[in-house]
Order: C-alpha cells, then sequence, then structure tokens
C-alpha cells in the first residue's frame, strides 16, 4: 500500500472513532473572583467547605473557580464580583499603592481593579509587570493554583516559647556577628552592577554565592527553575545537616537577584536585597561548625522582583515531596533604618504567628532591638509568601511592611546609603531565632505535660491562691528542673527556683487572687545545660479544686 492510501485511511479511521466518541468535552474556564469575608462567614458550610482561596484581603477574599461553582455561587444567592472571566494565559498581579500616583501608571498599561485601600489587581495578558510597571511599584504575581482555606481564626494565643534568660551558647554565637563582613559582601553583590534576573549579572552573582556557601565547608546545589516562557535562572542552596533529627528543616533565606530603572546595566541593590543575602551568608559563616538538631537550610533565591518565582519553585517542590520545615526566616531589606528609636516589621500570617512571636522575644533577648509582629492574610510581595501558600510556617524579616527608603528600585540603592549597625541587629535576631528553633545539639527537650491546678484559700481575715505545677518527667539525662514565673503572657520571667529540683511538681503559694500568673518549666541535664522553655500555662487554664 503506497504512502498516499496509508494515510487516507488512517484519516478515515481517526473520524470515524472521533464520531463513534462525539464530540471532546470542553475544559471549563476558570473566573477570578472577589467575595466579602462576611458572605464567606455566612456561607452554608457544606459549600465553603468546597472553596480555596488565591488571596486573602482585609475584609474580602479572591478566589479562581470553575464556571460551574461560579453558577452554584449564584444559585445560592450569594453576593460576589467577577474580576476576570476568561483567566486562560493571563498573568495576575497584586500591587501596592502608595498614592493615586500608582493607580494612575496602571491605567492604558493593562486592566487594572482597586481591590481595597493601598492594593489593586492588575494584568495585561501574559505580559510581566515588571516589564511593563515603573520600577518603584512593589507587587506580588498572584497564582491562581494556590489553595488558602477560607478560614480566618481571629487573634492568635500570646507566645508560649519566649527565652527565659540568656542561652550562654545562643549569646557566643551573636557575639561573631562581624559588621565588616556583611559590609564587603554587600559590596561583593553591588560590584555585579546588576543582578537584573535575565542578565549574566545574576549568573555571577549566583556563582559567587555558590563558592561562599562552598567555602565554609557546607554542602552547596544550584536550583534551576523556569519561568514567564522561557526565562531561566536559579536559587543557590546551601545545606548543614542535622544531626539528631536531619528530616525536619529550618529554612533562613533572602533573595539576591535585584532591579531599577535600568535594570539590564545598573541595578546595585543594596538594600534590595544584598542586605538579606548578606545576612544568610553571615548566619551561614557562624553556623557552619555548629551541631543542631534540625537540618538549617541557607537559600538565596532568584526572581523574586519578577513576582517571586524561584521561591514558588522551590516552596512547590519542597511540598511536592511532604519535606518537613517548621520554620522559614525570609529577609528583605534590613539596612535602611527610616525610623527612631530603631526598629523592624516582622510580617506574618495566622499560621506563623507563634514563630514570629518568638522572633520578637529574641529580637529583644539578644540584640535588644524591638519588632512589630504584623499578621496579614496575603502579602504577596517577598519570599515568605509562597511557603505560607503550602501551609508552612514563615516570616519576613523587613526595615518597614512599606518601605520608605528613597531609594528603593533605583540606581542609588548602593552600600553608601545603608546602616551595618541596624543590618547587624536583624542579623543577631535572626541568628538566634534559627538556632533557637533548630535547637544546639544535645540540648535537653523542653519539659511536656504542664498543667496547673489552683485553689483559693480562705482563712478569717485573708483570701490567697495556690498554684499546683505537675509535668512529665523527662529523659534519662535530665537531672532537674527550673520554674519560672511571670505576670505577663510571654514573660519576662522570674526564677521561683534557686536551685534544680528532682521532682516533677511545684506549689505556688501566697498569691495575689486579683491576678493572674503564668508558668514555664525548663530541663537541666548532667552538663547543666538548660532547655527551651515547656509551653506556658496559667492559673486560669488548669482545673480548680
Amino acid at each position: 500500500m503506497n504512502r498516499k492510501r496509508l494515510l487516507a485511511l488512517s484519516l478515515l479511521l481517526t473520524g470515524l472513532l472521533m464520531a463513534a466518541l462525539g464530540p471532546a468535552a470542553p475544559t471549563e474556564e476558570i473566573v477570578l473572583v472577589r467575595i466579602d469575608a462576611s458572605v464567606v462567614e455566612a456561607m452554608d458550610s457544606s459549600l465553603r467547605a468546597d472553596l480555596t482561596a488565591v488571596a486573602a484581603l482585609r475584609s474580602s477574599w479572591l478566589l479562581a473557580l470553575p464556571e460551574s461553582t461560579v453558577q452554584r455561587l449564584t444559585g445560592a444567592g450569594l453576593r460576589f464580583e467577577i474580576l476576570d472571566a476568561r483567566t486562560a494565559g493571563q498573568a495576575y498581579f497584586l500591587v501596592r499603592l502608595r498614592g493615586e500616583a500608582d493607580w494612575a501608571a496602571l491605567q492604558g498599561v493593562g486592566r487594572s481593579v482597586r481591590l481595597e485601600q493601598g492594593t489593586a489587581l492588575f494584568w495585561s495578558g501574559d505580559r510581566e509587570a515588571r516589564e511593563i510597571l515603573p520600577a518603584g511599584m512593589r507587587f506580588g504575581r498572584l497564582f491562581l493554583d494556590t489553595a488558602l482555606p477560607l478560614e480566618r481564626t481571629g487573634e492568635p494565643a500570646q507566645p508560649s516559647k519566649a527565652p527565659v534568660g540568656d542561652d550562654p551558647q545562643i549569646v557566643s554565637l551573636v557575639a561573631q556577628v562581624s559588621k565588616s563582613r556583611l559590609t564587603q559582601t554587600i559590596s561583593d553583590l553591588e560590584g555585579f552592577l546588576t543582578r537584573y534576573a535575565t542578565t549574566p549579572g545574576c549568573v555571577s552573582a549566583g556563582g559567587y554565592l555558590y563558592d561562599e556557601f562552598a567555602k565554609l565547608g557546607l554542602a552547596v546545589d544550584f536550583d534551576p527553575f523556569v519561568f514567564s516562557g522561557n526565562r531561566s535562572s536559579r536559587n543557590v542552596v546551601a545545606t548543614l545537616p542535622g544531626t539528631v533529627f536531619p528530616d525536619r528543616q529550618v529554612i533562613v533565606c533572602g533573595h539576591y537577584d535585584s532591579t531599577s530603572d535600568r535594570p539590564m546595566s545598573l541595578a546595585p541593590g543594596a538594600d534590595d536585597n544584598a542586605s538579606g543575602t548578606a545576612a544568610v551568608l553571615e548566619i551561614a559563616r557562624i553556623l557552619a561548625s555548629t551541631p543542631l538538631d534540625f537540618t538549617v537550610k541557607f537559600i538565596c533565591f532568584s526572581a523574586e522582583e519578577w513576582g517571586l518565582y524561584g521561591s514558588k519553585h522551590y516552596a512547590e517542590q519542597a511540598a511536592a515531596s511532604q519535606q518537613d520545615i517548621v520554620g522559614v526566616i525570609n529577609m528583605d531589606m534590613i539596612a535602611y533604618p527610616d525610623r527612631h528609636p530603631w526598629r523592624f516589621d516582622i510580617i506574618c500570617n495566622e499560621n506563623s504567628r507563634e514563630l514570629g512571636d518568638h522572633y520578637r522575644a529574641n529580637a529583644s533577648q539578644y540584640a535588644g532591638l524591638t519588632v512589630n509582629v504584623l499578621t496579614f492574610g496575603s502579602w504577596p510581595y517577598s519570599d515568605h509568601s509562597p511557603f505560607w501558600d503550602r501551609g508552612y510556617e514563615a516570616l519576613c524579616v523587613i526595615e518597614n511592611e512599606d518601605p520608605e527608603n528613597p531609594n528603593y528600585h533605583t540606581t542609588s540603592d548602593t552600600l553608601s546609603t545603608l546602616n551595618l549597625d541596624y543590618a547587624v541587629l536583624a542579623v543577631k535576631a535572626s541568628l538566634a531565632t534559627v538556632v533557637e528553633t533548630a535547637r544546639i545539639a544535645g540540648t535537653p527537650a523542653a519539659p511536656a505535660g504542664l498543667i496547673a491546678r489552683t485553689q483559693i484559700v480562705r482563712s478569717l481575715y485573708l483570701k490567697t491562691k495556690t498554684v499546683n505545677l505537675h509535668w512529665n518527667a523527662g529523659a534519662d539525662d535530665v537531672v532537674g528542673y527550673h520554674v519560672y514565673r511571670s505576670t505577663k503572657s510571654g514573660g519576662p520571667y522570674e526564677l521561683l527556683t534557686t536551685s534544680p529540683m528532682e521532682g516533677t511538681e511545684f506549689t505556688d503559694r501566697g498569691l495575689d487572687v486579683s491576678k493572674t500568673y503564668y508558668y514555664v518549666v525548663t530541663a537541666l541535664d548532667v552538663q547543666g545545660r538548660e532547655s527551651r522553655p515547656s509551653v506556658e500555662v496559667s492559673d486560669k487554664d488548669g482545673t480548680w479544686i
């Protein structure tokens, strides 16, 4: 049979098969909608359980829904706004609006919707916002494959892991933070002229970071990824293996790419974000020879300025392989103090508030630094965000939630404009939190099972309160315990035991009945090393007898 007859027969058979099967089922269009939080809260629970969001705003949610689900919402009589009914092939960005000039800049270059004060949605086909919008605008990519549960948990509990006194090992490590090394690393990174993610300068900067981690004796790898069509870049990942629980990971990270109004030729990015990258490298230097219970990953992400592409790639791979990431500390712009007295903002979501409160306590304890812990449902402007989307605890350390650095995303963001004394404080606080979270190997575990029993004791002229504490016995190497008390949740705590006690019960008598008392317990081993504090309990949490 010649080729023409064979082709004709093949086409005939294909046509007969398609006719027998009938027309292919059309793919449902995905619709981007906004719905008020009050509508979600009043929604039937069975319907709400089928929905997930792609972003949480202050008073509403953004959802990417199949057309059939949109019809279900309509049929249920629910109010919502369709932002775009044809999302295929579109690239969406949440844009930070700092005034009407920013809103005006969105007009005429794409489509935009003002979502709430300070936030807009922008898209222009599949074009990248980084190539369209002014360099000074702050935005984050809105990924429609995100799946956030439609839950608002309210104000979280107070911190339960605040430090109790200085840990001498952490004090020793924090004292090693070097201002001169931070300065040198920022200078080296600035020396590449631009680290814009699509330039040779970014490739060279990644190679520099790889070599610096390798000099520390750490295992280091490139983590390549493709973004926005056929563009490519690579994260740099160094690993300090845990000695006790190596499968559990703590990540300390920052992005090393940069941008400006001349991104292809000059984007020094000293504050944004050579400062955070230098901090990651400095923490790696100090911890490289320190045995920790958990594995620590030191990651320098790329393509953050394009829409968090490097961190999204990494977080997706981590979630797909079910990696046990216990906390992510992301540092982004930490060297330009725009407020006095100095302080930093810590960006958390509800799931990460305990980590944020822990960071705040360590910042005060080991750096003498005040930080503000701010909670958002979504804050897609730095590399912690993709970890939130995958359910991991993560926070962002930044000089100001709304940066005031006048050199932001300009060619004048140089080392000469920075204050490295300020950056040192952020590095110390971050280092202490990494160590507290990853745990110095060999330190005894914190006591578990702490409970309180409270009793009011009355006499003819006096009424006092007695609190009995009980906890579970520790491992064989635990030789005693210390008990601490405070009248404020999270401390500061007062030491009640002048010497370590052997038993697992403690009675606190003669307490003021008008006050609430908070307690934590620590364990000590044969070498005198003290554990982290237990979970905090109060005299109101326990049983009244």
